[in-house]
């Protein structure tokens, strides 16, 4: 499980404790807020974050 979280995110505390309980990678970005991921066209955090799904899920499946 792969679980990104940024810290402006309102459910940071949970997101983080979710990663810890169930042993998930956890990837904190600073001062992002919830949904940054759909800003890639814009935020070089967000294209980082979407390109680790990526290889998170080809690592899982292969």
């Amino acid at each position: 499980m792969l679980v990104q979280v940024g810290t402006e995110e309102i459910l940071h505390d949970d997101a983080v404790a979710l990663a810890a309980r169930a042993g998930a990678r956890l990837i904190v970005v600073q001062d992002a807020p919830h949904v940054w991921h759909y800003f890639t066209s814009w935020l070089p955090e967000a294209r980082d974050a979407v390109r680790a799904m990526g290889e998170h899920i080809l690592a899982a499946t292969r």
